[in-house]
């Protein structure tokens, strides 16, 4: 199947698994990759400013959603901080409780070899 690049309009062959996602020759996405990465290209919201103005987005959404569907919206939204934080907490419960937890588990292994085993045979 050929497409033709959408900035030069050169007709091209490109591999048959990424036919569908191919836009620009090569020549071509090198130049959009590095318009892409130029620095007023950037996202705004990197800036002091664009904190501030995050906050008040944060603050506005806040106020219509009210506080459990803004949390269900963040939580989806940024799911691997929530991961993150998630796995920071059962890590620090886990040091904070170690001495307990192995105990628990020791004692759970001595009732399972303690235990009689019931065969159906």
């Amino acid at each position: 199947m050929r497409r033709s690049c959408v900035r030069c309009g050169k007709r091209l062959r490109f591999d048959a698994s990424h036919r569908r996602n191919r836009k620009y020759c090569r020549a071509c996405g090198k130049q959009a990759k590095r318009e892409y990465d130029r620095p007023y290209k950037q996202d705004y919201r990197d800036k002091p400013s664009g904190k501030a103005q995050r906050q008040r987005e944060n603050q506005r959404l806040r106020e219509r959603l009210g506080w459990t569907e803004y949390m269900r919206y963040w939580r989806k939204a940024d799911s691997w901080r929530v991961a993150a934080q998630e796995r920071a907490r059962s890590k620090s419960y886990y040091y904070r409780h170690r001495a307990q937890i192995l105990a628990k588990r020791r004692a759970q292994r001595a009732a399972r070899k303690a235990a009689p085993t019931a065969c159906s045979h």
